[in-house]
């Protein structure tokens, strides 16, 4: 139980973290390693959709992004977002991008 709590004691203090940082912001703070963990935990593939749950859970049909001009139509729709950085947008790119073969 005493894990259990340490555990949510820590998401909270990340999400905390993330909220007024942005995740870029947590970069100079983490080793490249947890960085990298952590972006992996925050933006990645989930069923049929890149699933981001930086600040609200919110995910994207892969679908919706199987090419440069609809990925970067995302990017812009994405960029309006006040929780989306620059490393938020560098997975999103690189997940949709992979997950359907394109070259960036």
């Amino acid at each position: 139980m005493e894990h259990f709590a340490r555990r949510n004691d820590f998401e909270g203090l990340e999400r905390d973290m993330i909220g007024e940082l942005g995740l870029a912001g947590m970069e100079d703070r983490l080793s490249k390693r947890e960085f990298q963990s952590l972006l992996d935990k925050k933006v990645r593939i989930e069923g049929g959709s890149i699933v981001m749950t930086v600040r609200p859970r919110y995910e994207i049909d892969l679908s919706r992004c199987n090419t440069k001009e609809k990925i970067l139509e995302w990017v812009a729709h994405l960029s309006r977002k006040t929780w989306v950085d620059r490393a938020v947008t560098s997975r999103f790119i690189e997940l949709a991008c992979g997950y359907h073969g394109l070259k960036y």
